[in-house]
This record gives structure tokens, C-alpha cells and sequence, in this order.
């Protein structure tokens, strides 16, 4: 039944539109700069931040912490400094660039100014 009336409601609709609008758009992709196109498409552009992991790797190498647990902010709290920093600096350089991985890289900076601070 329900086969019946759409096959007999898609026999009666007007699709004489959809090749303008087919053209419109395909006119309107050829006008993207191919550029911008891989930005769309491909949103992960990654930036190196070496510089930044190497200047964070110095400073808490060189920075001596005792075991007290450490307010990061509202909703964190670490308590072994050491693991933490080891787990995040992994995890930055392995995925060095990819800003999915970049709240990392800044949690690692905002202990860096927790503890100049």
C-alpha cells in the first residue's frame, strides 16, 4: 500500500528544477580555489609544535615538584606531576600538529605557568 502511493506521489512531482540547480552547483564547486577545497575537506592542518614541546621538555626537567596534589584548574586535578607530564608529552609527540591532540599541549603549558606561579 504504502509502496503504491509514493511511487504514485513521486510520479507526479516536478523534478524539472534539479538540473538548473545541478548546474548552479556544480558551477559554484568549480569556482572554489582548489586551496581553500583541501582545507574543507582535510580540516586537520597540522603546525609543527616541536619548538614548544622542546621548550616544556627544559623547563620540567629542570624543575623539582614534591608530591602535593595540584589544582590545574576548576575541573583537574593532578596528583603525581610526573606521570602526568610523561603521559602528556607522549601523547604530544606522537600526534605532534594534530589539533585534535592540542588540549594536551595546553595543559602541559598551564601547569608550566601553575608552577612559575
Amino acid at each position: 500500500m504504502k509502496n503504491e502511493y509514493l511511487i504514485k506521489h513521486l510520479a507526479k512531482v516536478d523534478l524539472s528544477f534539479t538540473k538548473v540547480v545541478n548546474d548552479v552547483v556544480i558551477e559554484e564547486k568549480n569556482k572554489i580555489d582548489l586551496a581553500a577545497f583541501e582545507k574543507i575537506t582535510n580540516p586537520v592542518c597540522k603546525e609543527n609544535w616541536s619548538n614548544e614541546i622542546s621548550e616544556l621538555e627544559t623547563f620540567f626537567k629542570g624543575i623539582a615538584t614534591n608530591n602535593q596534589p595540584i589544582q590545574l584548574n576548576s575541573c583537574s586535578m593532578i596528583y603525581d606531576v610526573k606521570k602526568f607530564t610523561d603521559n602528556h608529552f607522549t601523547t604530544v609527540a606522537a600526534n605532534n600538529g594534530n589539533p585534535t591532540f592540542l588540549p594536551y599541549l595546553n595543559r602541559l603549558q598551564e601547569l608550566k605557568n601553575k608552577l612559575l606561579n
